[in-house]
């Protein structure tokens, strides 16, 4: 066992109600309601506990497990660079039941912008841990719902706040790792271990990372509990829209240009907008749900109950919902399914269109440059846009998942 010694830890909790603030510049799971940054009560559910010596597991350097960008995670916006290092918003992995693990990644990132580690994501949103670093200042952090259920606004408590050397991920980059063991969260840039904080109330859950103005070169996890189980691999979520497979081809410049536009186009104009819709049909089906329980309890309706609680938990996991009823489904979760499927297909059906609408215009600019590079003699390049035009026209690359 390794020790970590770390300066004094203190513990505070901030509302996340802007994005404004530096702190939160790059936490794109954080849905705004003000532009002010409040502080809350120290009395917080989940106050940190930690001390400035804390024993920390020894990382196996022969362990590390390497995901593979985009296809290990249930976010497919990343954008892949020429050396197969990579920016990304935000992602986490398809498997759901990491507990006991450590994850690494190589950054260089800008000043002024932050860039997360996440463990035990739980599903249903608003809760993690994660490391985080801006400038010269490495926080502990941890995602908690403002409500329940999570309607998208979170509070954030620091559970440990450090001042360390970050020159390196300013420039030439560095290996940020997190570990997860236990209560005990620990935070190392490079070889060095900056230090550790505890809580005790997220047990497992999803890995990621995200980033604003942050390369990253790879990312990595090992797990430690001595635990040769495989982690399961949850299903797609319903929501998702998993974007053309040719986003990782290369490009010449100005076709990588124009595809950095179109990308952002689908993020603002047909991902970003379908994502916010659908987490808003699953707000109301959960206390469409929650209704339903209540008065099925009132009835002493045991079964019903039931019913509605493993549904619930269903849409918490972002899995989707079965396409057809049985015999056994209870009529209030019937007809509350029916309300959901005719919204989701009108939300699917309005996604496919503005999907349609960006897209033709786009694959004709691209035939447009193809003719120009072949005109120019510029014919393996030529070959390359031909090649990604014809894959982001391919029916797996712009139908709906």
């Amino acid at each position: 066992m390794w020790t970590c010694d770390g300066p004094p830890i203190t513990s505070h909790s901030l509302k996340v109600t802007g994005m404004n603030h530096p702190f939160f510049s790059s936490s794109p799971w954080a849905i705004v309601t003000s532009l002010l940054l409040t502080l809350l009560p120290h009395s917080v559910q989940g106050q940190a506990d930690a001390s400035a010596a804390l024993n920390v597991p020894k990382l196996d350097p022969a362990k590390w497990v390497r995901l593979e960008a985009p296809k290990d995670f249930r976010e497919k916006e990343f954008t892949i660079q020429p050396d197969g290092s990579f920016k990304v918003r935000y992602a986490y992995t398809n498997a759901t039941n990491f507990r006991d693990v450590a994850v690494r990644s190589f950054m260089t990132m800008y000043k002024d912008r932050a860039a997360q580690l996440t463990v035990r994501n739980v599903a249903g949103g608003g809760r993690d841990y994660q490391v985080r670093i801006l400038n010269d200042t490495v926080s502990i952090i941890k995602y908690t719902p403002l409500r329940q259920p999570y309607d998208g606004e979170s509070k954030v408590i620091v559970l440990a706040e450090f001042q360390a050397d970050t020159k390196k991920i300013h420039s030439t980059g560095e290996m940020v790792t997190l570990a997860a063991t236990g209560n005990t969260l620990t935070v190392w840039l490079g070889d060095k271990c900056i230090g550790s904080a505890k809580d005790d109330e997220y047990k497992e859950g999803r890995i990621g990372l995200s980033g604003s103005g942050t390369i990253f070169k790879f990312y990595e996890y090992q797990l430690l509990d001595g635990s040769t189980v495989p982690v399961t691999v949850a299903p797609a979520p319903q929501a998702a829209y998993t974007g053309p497979a040719a986003s990782t081809l290369p490009l010449p410049p100005e076709a990588a240009a124009l595809r950095t536009q179109y990308e952002a186009l689908m993020g603002e104009r047909v991902t970003g907008i379908y994502d916010a819709e659908v987490s808003k049909l699953n707000s109301g089906y959960l206390a469409g749900l929650d209704r339903a329980s209540a008065s099925a309890q009132s009835a002493g309706q045991l079964d019903t109950v039931l019913a509605i609680q493993d549904e619930m938990k269903w849409i918490g996991d972002k899995k989707s919902l079965p396409t057809t009823d049985d015999a056994k489904t209870p009529e209030a979760l019937k007809s509350l399914r029916g309300i959901y499927r005719t919204s989701l297909a009108k939300l699917d059906e309005q996604r496919s269109k503005s999907h349609t609408a960006l897209l033709t215009p786009y694959k004709t600019r691209l035939q447009q440059m193809e003719a120009e590079l072949t005109k120019a003699g510029r014919i393996p390049d030529a070959v390359s846009v031909k090649q990604y035009r014809e894959a982001v026209a391919a029916p797996s690359a712009s139908a709906a998942p």
